[in-house]
């Protein structure tokens, strides 16, 4: 119940148009914690966690992505000129 809650409010707070929610998301992680009986300073804590680990996926899959995009586009570009010729 409380992780479905810290999803939806957090989900809330990167809505806000910031790079990448970053304040709200933290706030909302830290409210919603504080309605079930956790501290401020640690939800607070929590959403920064939260907040760091959800965007180092992102990026660190970004770049994964990017880096096997040419590989991608070779692999199609010899199939294709293996059914023109």
């Amino acid at each position: 119940k409380e992780a479905f809650s810290i999803l939806s409010f957090g989900s809330l707070g990167m809505l806000v148009p910031t790079q990448g929610g970053l304040g709200p998301y933290q706030f909302a992680v830290q409210e919603t914690l504080f309605l079930y009986g956790l501290g401020k300073p640690l939800g607070y804590a929590f959403g920064w966690l939260l907040w760091l680990a959800q965007n180092s996926i992102a990026l660190l899959v970004g770049v994964i992505c990017l880096l096997i995009l040419p590989l991608i586009n070779k692999k199609k570009s010899e199939i294709n000129t293996a059914y023109t010729s």
